[in-house]
């Protein structure tokens, strides 16, 4: 329980995420400096949260990389056909895993164990909809309306450098997807491309999931109530850049307080 938290405990924690993310160890990197970033949170310590955030990004953005660069199972249909790539899936270095509109998503709870088990870069995220009214979503965020809209296509294109929907409700072009599949780059040009291509569409939509939730959802007035909305949005993408910096800007106003 938080009350038997003392700083000792965060500077352990502390230590040891450096140690991991040192020895290139980035999962248990994060289960270090996530454990150690809660601790401080709740103990109130704006200085070791300040200090935790950014080998905490650092961490997180490896693995996010990881993800999004290594394969991609697109919309697999159920079955057993489902339980071969998944196998084939939980024993990769790194993916993004994503399920198909109206799938059980309870695999995501084995996607995760895994990750942690193995250190290996698997995520997750879900397609709701159909035709072309698509949105990939967080598991973590199941409101109407959720998501960002996305188009599967067979061929590599240009994907937009800005984010469609972000905070202000502002739309662009839908990010494009590969269609559903196993997608690893290959050998030839155009599976090189799709595989790219997904990997930067990935790369957008994780943060724009971030700000799209944060447009929906105001903090309630204080500095440690904003801490903590930036930490739930941290629920919807963990390696979300712009949220992890405001959290150190915010606790090391608190710190020179």
């Amino acid at each position: 329980m938080a009350k038997f938290v003392n700083l000792s405990a965060i500077e352990r924690q502390w230590r040891a995420g450096q140690e991991a993310l040192a020895a290139g160890r980035y999962m248990a990197a994060i289960g270090y400096l996530s454990q150690a970033q809660r601790w401080a949170a709740r103990r109130r310590n704006a200085a070791a949260l300040a200090r935790i955030v950014l080998p905490l990004l650092e961490a997180r953005r490896q693995v996010r990389h990881a993800a999004c660069e290594g394969l991609i199972v697109m919309a697999p249909p159920p079955g057993p056909a489902q339980r071969k790539v998944l196998e084939q899936f939980l024993a990769s270095a790194g993916g993004t895993w994503i399920f198909a509109p109206g799938a059980d998503w309870s695999v995501a709870a084995r996607i995760a164990h895994s990750a942690r088990r193995s250190g290996a870069a698997l995520e997750a995220l879900a397609l709701r909809g159909r035709g072309t009214g698509l949105r990939l979503c967080s598991l973590a965020d199941g409101a109407r309306g959720a998501g960002i809209e996305v188009t599967l296509t067979a061929v590599a294109h240009a994907v937009e450098a800005a984010p469609p929907e972000a905070a202000h409700g502002r739309h662009g072009a839908a990010l494009p997807l590969p269609v559903p599949g196993w997608h690893s780059g290959g050998r030839d040009a155009a599976s090189k491309g799709l595989h790219a291509m997904a990997g930067e569409s990935l790369l957008l939509a994780w943060e724009a999931l971030a700000l799209k939730w944060q447009s929906r959802h105001r903090p309630a007035p204080g500095a440690w109530q904003e801490i903590a909305w930036l930490q739930q949005t941290l629920t919807i993408d963990p390696a979300c850049e712009p949220v992890l910096m405001r959290m150190m800007a915010v606790a090391e106003a608190l710190a020179r307080r």
